[in-house]
């Protein structure tokens, strides 16, 4: 229930999330050699041995340019939107502000009367991102996907 006066924009927001993280394992080279002397074809010249993971994914490492740079080309790979799974919209507004990503769109009234499945496409149409939704459509409806890009492990 709302005061007759009030006017109410609906603008959904879809929020999804790329995290990074980075490993850092150590390993060796064991040479099967002697000076002057290999058994050709016998063994390989060298075997490489793990010895263990020296940095683990939830310790941080992952610098602000890089986050920065991924949320870039986050923005610059999505290039339509689709919603209900047939109606592909052309007309995006990208921006990106520091580590997050964000994609608007807009939904004209009558396209659909309620948005029930917001997808990002790429440009080849394959789908980056696709989110079950309930949106009634009875206006012009802004949808606002935004992607923040963290380091985290899970």
């Amino acid at each position: 229930m709302k005061p007759a006066h009030i006017v109410y924009i609906n603008t959904p927001l879809v929020s999804h999330g790329l995290a990074l993280a980075e490993t850092i394992e150590l390993s060796q080279y064991t040479y099967h050699y002697k000076l002057g002397g290999w058994g050709l074809g016998m063994q390989p010249f060298a075997t490489e041995q793990g010895q263990g993971v020296i940095k683990m994914p939830a310790t941080p490492s992952i610098q602000t340019p890089l986050l920065n740079a991924a949320a870039g080309f986050v923005s610059s790979e999505v290039a339509k939107a689709r919603i209900n799974g047939s109606i592909v919209i052309d007309s995006l507004t990208k921006e990106v502000n520091g580590n997050t990503a964000t994609i608007r769109y807009t939904v004209a009234e009558g396209l659909a009367p309620a948005v029930t499945l917001a997808e990002l496409l790429d440009k080849d149409g394959s789908v980056l991102t696709a989110s079950p939704v309930y949106v009634p459509i009875s206006s012009s409806t802004v949808m606002k996907h935004t992607i923040p890009v963290t380091e985290g492990a899970d």
